[in-house]
């Protein structure tokens, strides 16, 4: 069950200020949705001024408002850890009554580690608070990744929650919380969080979902604390605001977000004279109030696009934590001389639009695709079984699209492809390319149709199992036709060419077959052409000796009219006794 707090005054009436012994130790429960807030007990913190001059400016502010009228504010906070830790609603409390003017700030709290609304909601609790005072503003708090993750849920109880504080006679106010602090495992790219990649796209995410709870109820209040904390990082970021879990607020912190409150709530900034916690600095304090006047003002946050690129939507690579991508070697074309394309697939994981650009970087022999402009195409590709339509200058959330870049092979070059970005986490992303020139034919060996496949320095062996066919494509993407091409290096045992059971000579077949869903003919005669493809097949039997796995290579010795072309052609194999997958 929640912890129930009850109403706090200032100290000279009650106990609201931590220098008078006011604190309170809450209750949390283990078990709370993953990441949860907090799953032990926290105690509060303490205001650095002595009682008694909380007791002067509480009474300063009677004269002005003797009484529990438009004066002074009644607030029940309904939240977790994020609330309770550093005591947040003490610590508002403390603000107000030494302001020196009204309005006074009273507080009362249901708070319980990692509750998300519905916890608190099927608790009862809440609700019980609500209707038994005279709330003039109840607080609401979701768990930290409940308005992402459980969007849904969080709507719905957020809008029960809103109804029924209405209807009791207060005014709905969200408390907008942060994003937890970079380097917190959520940004790793093995997220349980579906591609969430720096706190400023979390940040966005939750004020765009308290936004839109504050909009279900007409007069909800935002309290934009975590567009405080991501604005207090961006003009001051040696004030810590996150403990060393990445999550929980530090004193600064906490001080951050009352403060926020209080301009939320009053439309007031907040007096220079009002209590500091104990260990904050006057500068850090001062600074802190000024980022804090943002006050309720963080509606209508559009979330951003996260693009990343791969060489389908089901090859992606993700950036690291400062927005740059591992890619350790450049995209290598290899060997070509004649324009060789290759198509880049642009995947928008984010939660908004982001528009596309040529970033310019592009440098010959490196061309877009087809003769054209950024982004190197028309109409729509097929890669790998799929087919992806040319970008344009906007990439919607979850649509992916292509790009294209030929290698000329005029020169042995390493150049880089950008794409721009506009209203994304990140501003471009960057693609070093190489490739090495030739006058001479230049065949390659792929199970990937096109131009541009696994190659022995790009990929693991070309794989398969014991009783059927690995099919590859061989490709002239040289300067030359060839004259012939032969067997180079023969199959090791078992491996041999065409399937099982068959006659064992090379190309493994006649006529047509398939690679990669495209036809293509044997490579039966000797002269393939500048640009022209064929392809081959091998297979191998399990030989019963007990083996698991078996290696060769196919590969093929050739020449032009120049003469043989050193080396051959090559691609690794490996074959599998067992199928890898299990049974159906």
């Amino acid at each position: 069950m929640g912890h129930y707090r009850p109403m706090r005054f200032p100290c000279l009436v009650t106990s609201v200020l931590f220098a008078a012994g006011c604190g309170t130790t809450h209750a949390s429960e283990p078990g709370s949705p993953s990441p949860a807030e907090d799953a032990s007990p926290h105690a509060d913190a303490a205001i650095d001024a002595p009682a008694d001059s909380h007791q002067e400016a509480q009474a300063d502010a009677q004269q002005e408002s003797t009484d529990a009228g438009p004066s002074a504010l009644h607030l029940l906070f309904i939240g977790n850890s994020y609330t309770y830790v550093n005591d947040l609603p003490s610590m508002l409390a403390s603000i107000a009554a030494t302001a020196g003017k009204p309005p006074l700030i009273t507080t009362a709290e249901v708070t319980q580690g990692g509750a998300t609304l519905g916890v608190h909601w099927s608790n009862g609790e809440a609700q019980t608070q609500i209707n038994s005072h005279q709330f003039t503003h109840v607080v609401l708090q979701g768990q930290s990744w409940e308005p992402i993750a459980g969007y849904t849920e969080f709507m719905s109880f957020g809008e029960q929650f809103e109804n029924l504080i209405v209807d009791a006679g207060a005014k709905p106010t969200l408390f907008v919380t942060w994003a937890r602090a970079p380097g917190d495992p959520t940004y790793a790219k093995a997220s349980t969080i579906d591609y969430m990649f720096s706190p400023g796209q979390m940040q966005d995410e939750l004020t765009s979902a308290y936004d839109d709870l504050a909009k279900q109820t007409p007069g909800t209040l935002l309290s934009c604390a975590g567009e405080a904390f991501r604005r207090s990082h961006e003009l001051f970021p040696s004030i810590v605001l996150h403990q060393d879990d990445f999550s929980h607020p530090t004193v600064a912190g906490t001080y951050l977000a009352a403060c926020t409150f209080y301009v939320a709530l009053t439309g007031q900034s907040v007096p220079a004279q009002s209590d500091v916690p104990a260990g904050l600095t006057a500068q850090d304090a001062e600074h802190l109030r000024d980022i804090a006047l943002i006050g309720s003002d963080c509606a209508d946050v559009k979330p951003k696009g996260a693009v990343v690129w791969g060489d389908s939507a089901q090859t992606m690579q993700f950036p690291n934590a400062d927005g740059t991508f591992p890619f350790a070697s450049p995209f290598e074309y290899g060997t070509a001389g004649m324009p060789v394309p290759h198509y880049f697939v642009l995947t928008n994981v984010g939660p908004g639009a982001a528009g596309l650009a040529d970033g310019g970087t592009l440098s010959a022999p490196f061309v877009w695709a087809a003769g054209a402009a950024f982004p190197g195409g028309t109409g729509a590709v097929s890669l790998e079984g799929a087919s992806y339509e040319f970008c344009s200058a906007t990439l919607d959330p979850g649509k992916s699209c292509a790009i294209g870049v030929s290698y000329t092979g005029a020169s042995t070059a390493t150049s880089v492809v950008t794409v721009s970005f506009a209203g994304s986490y990140w501003p471009a992303i960057a693609r070093e390319l190489h490739g090495t020139s030739t006058t001479r034919a230049a065949l390659t060996i792929s199970e990937d149709p096109g131009w541009v496949g696994c190659s022995d320095a790009t990929c693991f062996p070309a794989s398969f199992w014991a009783g059927s066919t690995l099919n590859l494509v061989v490709s002239n993407r040289g300067a030359m036709p060839t004259t012939g091409i032969s067997v180079g290096t023969p199959l090791d045992a078992p491996f041999l060419w065409g399937p099982v059971g068959g006659p064992g000579t090379f190309p493994g077949g006649t006529g047509t077959g398939t690679v990669g869903g495209q036809s293509y003919a044997y490579c039966e005669k000797q002269a393939l052409a500048l640009g022209e493809q064929c392809m081959i097949t091998l297979s191998f039997a399990d030989p019963g000796d007990g083996g698991s796995s078996f290696a060769t290579s196919a590969n093929l010795a050739y020449s032009d009219a120049s003469g043989p072309v050193s080396p051959n052609a090559n691609r690794q194999i490996k074959g599998d006794v067992a199928h890898p997958w299990p049974p159906p």
